[in-house]
């Protein structure tokens, strides 16, 4: 899966982020630039490709079917 990552990596002493969304760690979460939470995983999984591309499709309104 092609990804694109603008700025830098940021660090979270404190734990912070994932306290206030409810991730734990290797969680992952997709943000609207609205702020508006589309899609969250609370912790990590095996494969996470399949799960990622099928929440992109999910939150974009695209059928798996016609892609």
């Amino acid at each position: 899966m092609a990804h694109y990552q603008i700025g830098v990596d940021l660090k979270d002493d404190v734990d912070l982020f994932c306290a206030r969304t409810g991730l734990e760690a290797g969680g992952a979460i997709l943000v609207r630039p609205d702020g508006f939470i589309g899609w969250r995983s609370r912790s990590s999984h095996l494969d996470p490709a399949p799960i990622l591309d099928d929440a992109l499709n999910q939150v974009l309104c695209r059928d798996r079917a016609t892609l």
